[in-house]
C-alpha cells in the first residue's frame, strides 16, 4: 500500500486555473467567514504507474472525502461514494493504460449537512493499493467475541475473499507469544494483533494485520 498524497492539483468547478495541493486538503476552511458555501471541488493527479505483475489488481483507497465524490480514471467513471465519514476503495485496474494516467475526483459539498464543521474535499490520506488476483477484500476482516453455553468465550473471525476462481485457504493468528488471550475491559485493557493470511497453492498471496 503506497501513500498517494503528493502531486495533486485542485480547482473549484467553473474556475480556470489548477493549483498544486498535498493531501489531506480542505477547501472550505480557506474562507472562515463563509463555511456554508456550496460548491464542487475538483482534484486531479497525473502519474506513471510502476510495472504491474500479471493478474495484479490496483485500487485507490480514500480514508475520508467530504461529501459526495465521484472518481474518473483517464476519463472513465471508476466509482462514486456518498458517505463523507467512511473510508472507501475503487478498483481502477481496467482503466489504467501504459504511460501517463490521470485521476480526476469531483467532490460535491452541499450545506447544511452536519451538526459540526466537516470541511470539504479529500480531508484524509489517499493510497494506491496493489493486490494479487486472489486477495482479501478491502476492510473485509471481521472479528467478534461470543459467550458459549459453558461460560467460555470464543473469538469468531470472518473474511471476505476475492478468489479469482482459485482454490485458497485462510489462516488467522492472534499475536505470536499469546498463550491465554483475555477479553478487553477497562480494568484490563488487553489488546492483541490479528494476522490474516490468504494462501493459494501453499503460497501466501495476501496478508492483513
Amino acid at each position: 500500500m503506497e501513500k498517494f498524497n503528493c502531486g495533486w492539483e485542485f480547482m473549484m468547478e467553473g474556475a480556470v486555473d489548477w493549483q498544486p495541493v498535498t493531501l489531506p486538503h480542505d477547501w472550505l476552511i480557506k474562507d472562515a467567514r463563509n463555511l456554508y458555501k456550496d460548491g464542487v471541488g475538483c482534484y486531479r493527479k497525473k502519474f506513471l504507474p510502476d510495472e504491474f505483475k500479471n493478474g495484479e489488481r490496483i485500487f485507490l483507497r480514500f480514508d475520508g472525502v467530504y461529501q459526495d465524490s465521484c472518481v474518473y480514471v483517464n476519463g472513465a467513471k471508476a466509482g462514486e461514494w456518498k458517505n463523507g465519514y467512511t473510508a472507501f476503495s475503487h478498483e481502477i485496474t481496467e482503466f489504467l493504460k501504459a504511460g501517463e494516467n490521470e485521476i480526476l475526483m469531483k467532490v460535491n459539498y452541499e450545506s447544511p449537512n452536519t451538526r459540526w464543521y466537516s470541511g470539504a474535499g479529500i480531508y484524509r490520506d489517499c493510497w494506491l493499493v496493489r493486490k494479487n488476483a486472489a486477495h482479501f477484500k478491502q476492510d473485509g476482516i471481521y472479528v467478534s467475541t461470543r459467550k458459549s453455553d459453558g461460560g467460555t468465550w470464543r473469538v469468531e473471525i470472518d473474511a471476505e475473499v476475492e478468489s479469482a476462481g482459485q482454490e485458497y485457504e485462510v489462516r488467522h493468528s492472534i499475536g505470536t507469544e499469546v498463550e491465554n488471550p483475555r477479553l478487553w475491559d477497562i480494568e484490563s485493557p488487553e489488546l492483541y494483533e490479528l494476522t490474516s493470511e490468504l494462501t493459494v497453492s501453499g503460497q501466501v498471496v495476501d496478508t492483513v494485520v
